[in-house]
This record gives C-alpha cells, structure tokens and sequence, in this order.
C-alpha cells in the first residue's frame, strides 16, 4: 500500500507532530545547511503559504517547467535532497528553536482541526495552481523530507 501523505488527516497530522516533539535544538542535519529552527522556520513559512498567509512571488521558472515538476513531486517520487529554495524561504538567519518548534505544531493542529477544508485553491509559487487535495500532499511530503533530513 502506498504511503498516505497528508497534513490533514488526524492520524497522519499527529504522527508529524509527534515528530516535530522529537527534535531538538541539538538535531544536525543529514545534509544541507540549515541547523534545527532554521528548518522549523523554513516549513513554517511554507506552512502558511497553503493556508494563504504568506504570499510567496511567483517565480518566472516555474512557469516553465511547474506543472511537469508537480507531477513529480506529487507523485511517487517526491522530493529529492538539496533541491532549489524560493527566495523568501531560505532560513540564514538565527531563529530561537522552541518558539519555532511551537508554531509548526499549532499550524499543525490548525491543519488537522480544519481539515481540507481549510485549504483552498490557491497559486504555487513554483508548481502554479493546485487544489486543496494537492496542497496537502505537497505540505505533506516537504515537511516528511526535512524531518527526515534531520532523522525524525
């Protein structure tokens, strides 16, 4: 059976809170640069851009190549290592690891609490428009790859 990807569902949310819990201030990375509460800061602001929070630019290349890439990253092979950052939402500066670890986990909780319903169809900055169902998925997997890539 495939693995569910879902940001939503109640029981795949409190697994990725539970393992936002697991982290620490200590947790080095696999690979990249980003220490701990630069990745919590990272997915935060990806977070809020589904929910429409944050409006991150659209960017001239995923004009040309998003919806092929969409396909992909939706899709069973997901993300990769080291892939390319939007401009707003790559971390360099110092941010204070508890403050960050709580608001990914109350985002969460606002995800499970509002079910598909609170997202909307709403422009990707790189993959253009995608529905709710493709939000999820997508939050989904990007936050499953950097958890992972600090081993939780």
């Amino acid at each position: 059976m495939e693995k569910e990807y879902s940001i939503v569902h109640p029981n795949t949310n409190a697994v990725f809170i539970q393992r936002v819990q697991n982290l620490s201030s200590e947790s080095k990375p696999l690979w990249g640069t980003m220490n701990a509460a630069q990745m919590l800061t990272h997915c935060k602001i990806v977070l809020q851009s589904a929910l429409g929070e944050v409006q991150l630019k659209r960017v001239w290349i995923g004009l040309l190549i998003g919806q092929r890439f969409k396909k992909i990253i939706l899709g069973a092979t997901g993300f990769g290592k080291n892939i390319p950052t939007l401009k707003e939402a790559k971390i360099k500066d110092e941010h204070v690891f508890e403050v960050e670890q709580q608001n990914v986990i109350k985002l969460l909780e606002r995800f499970a609490d509002g079910g598909e319903q609170i997202l909307r169809t709403r422009v990707h900055p790189f993959f253009g428009k995608m529905s709710p169902k493709k939000w999820d998925i997508f939050e989904a997997k990007h936050l499953e790859l950097y958890l992972r890539q600090f081993g939780v």
